[in-house]
């Protein structure tokens, strides 16, 4: 482009009352010396302030780097409280706004104009989906449900309530609670031979002030039916009477608070007499859901491996335990022996199988040639699977046959 000159006049008049005074002065221009726009155009006014008082219209060309840690709706299930997780309501919320890379496309290009726009909006969109959407369903809909699970329950016994807890807390041996006896020989003290069944139920009120108990048996020639108190194992004196023997018998009996006590510590048991066993025929621990028994049948010289020689064909009496899901309480008596047991254990084995002591018993003292027997232990110190399966024997030592003179197989009392 070939150079102009550019003249600009500039006229002053100055007037007095006579006289005119007229100036012109001429300035030469290169044009060539004007800065050129570089924005790609004419601004029409004069730029007045740094401010962007337009609206971006880039689109955003970078890669967001807030990133939603909630895969969508919740589908899980509790493993505690049984329910499904409380639905998330759908996907996390989406970042509508630009993220931190942006092409400005329109004049100012300023630091702050990308940075306060899109730095502020990917923190406040995300951050608020993820810690609000989520955190707000997982402890509401869960941990909610847990803990009024927890809190009706009253106590750590799941399985029980899932087997005879309609109410929610049934198995803890309150209100509603039914108690069960399942009626054998071999319960009673000592035990004695007889082919007659029985069982009997019993449910505690809501007030917790009375019993219904209902008893049926095969028992030829029932003489009286009673409740006693004691733990299995233990003869216990009568605390209330059917007032009639016949099976099928229900009766209703009123408890103090005392006594509620001593059922669900399973402290009561049902004792059926008869002509033939005046002391009793037929006898079941009265136990609530939860509560195991196990009973020995009575001791025998036959049952040991070997047998002793000679034989002690007068050896009798047995051991029960009550199981309560952790500790196992053991009672019983032992008689018709040469002489002072030295020695009395639980042993790993099957019937007809030695093995190692596993559980020492504690002998009391003799009377009348019975000696009692006791033992309270923590219920994992006997294998699960052989406890239900009869693999364990107790095993009774004297002086005379330290190998053991009188056995018997501890069973479950289903």
């Amino acid at each position: 482009m070939s150079s102009r000159v550019v003249r600009a006049g500039i006229v002053v008049f100055a007037l007095g009352a006579a006289t005119a005074l007229g100036c012109s002065i001429i300035v030469d221009f290169d044009e060539t010396k004007i800065p050129s726009e570089t924005d790609g155009g004419a601004d029409s006014t004069a730029e007045t302030s740094t401010t962007d008082t337009g609206t971006d219209t880039g689109t955003d060309t970078g890669t967001p780097t807030d990133t939603d840690t909630d895969g969508g709706a919740d589908s899980g299930t509790d493993a505690t409280d049984g329910g499904s997780d409380a639905t998330d309501g759908g996907s996390d919320a989406t970042d509508s706004g630009a993220d931190t890379t942006v092409t400005d496309s329109g004049a100012d290009t300023t630091t702050a104009d990308t940075t306060t726009a899109d730095t502020a909006d990917s923190a406040a969109a995300d951050t608020a989906d993820s810690a609000t959407a989520d955190t707000a369903d997982s402890a509401s809909s869960d941990g909610a449900t847990d803990a009024a699970s927890d809190t009706s329950d009253g106590a750590s016994d799941a399985a029980s309530d899932a087997a005879s807890d309609s109410s929610g807390d049934t198995a803890d041996g309150g209100a509603g609670t039914t108690f069960t006896a399942t009626l054998t020989a071999s319960q009673e003290v000592p035990a004695v031979t007889s082919t007659a069944t029985g069982t009997a139920t019993c449910t505690l009120d809501a007030a917790e002030t009375k019993i219904d108990c209902t008893v049926t048996h095969t028992v030829t020639g029932a003489t009286q039916m009673h409740i006693h108190e004691a733990f299995a194992g233990l003869s216990g004196s009568v605390v209330h009477d059917f007032a009639a023997a016949t099976t099928g018998t229900t009766k209703t009996f009123t408890l103090t608070s005392t006594a509620v006590a001593a059922l669900k510590a399973g402290k009561y048991y049902v004792n059926v007499h008869s002509g033939t066993f005046s002391g009793g025929e037929l006898r079941g621990q009265l136990l609530k859901a939860g509560q195991r028994l196990f009973v020995s049948s009575p001791f025998k010289d036959t049952e040991e491996v070997p047998p002793p020689s000679p034989a002690v064909t007068t050896a009798n009496g047995n051991l029960a335990c009550l199981d309560d899901g952790t500790n196992m309480t053991c009672n019983g008596q032992v008689l018709g022996l040469t002489g002072t047991p030295t020695a009395a254990h639980i042993h790993e084995g099957a019937f007809g199988a030695t093995g190692s002591p596993i559980v020492t018993l504690t002998l009391g003292t003799t009377s009348g040639g019975t000696t009692p027997l006791s033992a309270t232990f923590a219920t994992s110190a006997l294998d699960a699977t052989k406890l239900t399966s009869a693999g364990y024997y107790v095993n009774i030592h004297t002086a005379t046959n330290p190998g053991g003179e009188a056995r018997a197989q501890l069973k479950l009392i289903p």
